[in-house]
């Protein structure tokens, strides 16, 4: 069956982190979790890479957008997931630039976990 995929789950919110890794471990992935963009950005670089990312934008000190960009072009990274509570968010030209379209976006609060499965499944398949 292979390795299990690995996720990079960052938010600054501890419950947020907290109910994503688990639901996210529970279904079988490797659960890679960070604070803040910084966090995030150490410990892909020590990794070297992760295979989804997904990332809210409204962080303090280096927001979501500008961690997106670094992990892309650093890293080469190319499949994200953006998790915002900000319901008008779209993404900027930079991250569609990097992929990143309408649908790519999960808007919480997340009353329906499967909403987010299925959207990690498809980036998988796309990839």
């Amino acid at each position: 069956m292979g390795e299990p995929k690995s996720i990079l789950v960052v938010d600054d919110e501890d419950l947020v982190l907290l109910n994503l890794s688990a639901f996210l471990e529970d279904e079988g992935f490797e659960v890679i979790t960070a604070v803040s963009g910084e966090q995030a950005l150490q410990k892909v670089r020590r990794l070297g890479t992760v295979d989804l990312a997904i990332v809210d934008i409204g962080m303090p000190v280096m927001d979501g957008n500008s961690l997106i960009q670094i992990l892309h072009s650093e890293h080469d990274a190319r499949v994200f997931l953006v998790y915002t509570g900000n319901r008008e968010y779209l993404p900027p030209p930079q991250l569609v630039r990097a992929g990143i379209g309408p649908a790519d976006v999960i808007y919480k609060p997340m009353m329906d976990m499967n909403v987010l499965l299925q959207a990690i499944q498809a980036k998988f398949h796309q990839a």
